[in-house]
């Protein structure tokens, strides 16, 4: 499903390490490889991955409890 480049740094980790040194502590995807890639790197830099649609799902729910 996805091309991998056998030699170097994956991908996944330098774009992983990028978000960690922002000092972020979630990183929000919005594609199904975004997603496989930044999970595959996760744990080693501490980071949680979202997808968009759960963030938004959330705020929606939170906006009901809210208003209730």
């Amino acid at each position: 499903m996805f091309f991998e480049i056998k030699r170097g740094e994956r991908l996944s980790r330098i774009r992983a390490k990028e978000a960690a040194d922002t000092g972020a502590k979630v990183v929000a995807v919005a594609c199904p490889m975004c997603n496989t890639m930044f999970r595959a790197e996760a744990d080693d830099f501490n980071l949680e991955v979202r997808d968009i649609a759960e963030l938004l799902a959330e705020s929606i729910e939170n906006e009901q409890e809210r208003k209730d």
